[in-house]
């Protein structure tokens, strides 16, 4: 499931044209989350769509507006988008900055 929820981000991911550290930071947020709550399957999609939503307002200048968001969450609505935000920005204390693949490429690159 994690697998087909990571291709659904990288297809969002090109066709808003977001930086590579959003979709690493997206990524980030959808594993740390799963390894400190329990996410039924079918609000796994949600909870990858609200990390792509926290991570572009983080990462991006000028990030896509919410409804673009909501457009993309299959089905749900806005209120359960901003409530998924809520829950994972709770659980992670509100700090959102850690280490990512991105990070390391950058070191290694040099």
């Amino acid at each position: 499931m994690r697998a087909n929820l990571v291709d659904t981000l990288v297809d969002a991911h090109l066709k808003f044209k977001l930086l590579p550290q959003t979709l690493f930071k997206t990524i980030a947020i959808v594993d740390r989350m799963l390894s400190k709550n329990e996410v039924t399957k079918s609000r796994l999609h949600l909870l990858g769509v609200a990390a792509l939503f926290i991570s572009a307002k983080y990462e991006e200048i000028y990030p896509p507006q919410p409804k673009s968001f909501i457009a993309l969450s299959k089905g749900f609505s806005s209120s359960e988008l901003i409530e998924m935000e809520g829950r994972a920005l709770k659980i992670f204390e509100f700090n959102l900055v850690f280490p990512t693949a991105l990070h390391y490429l950058d070191r290694l690159a040099v």
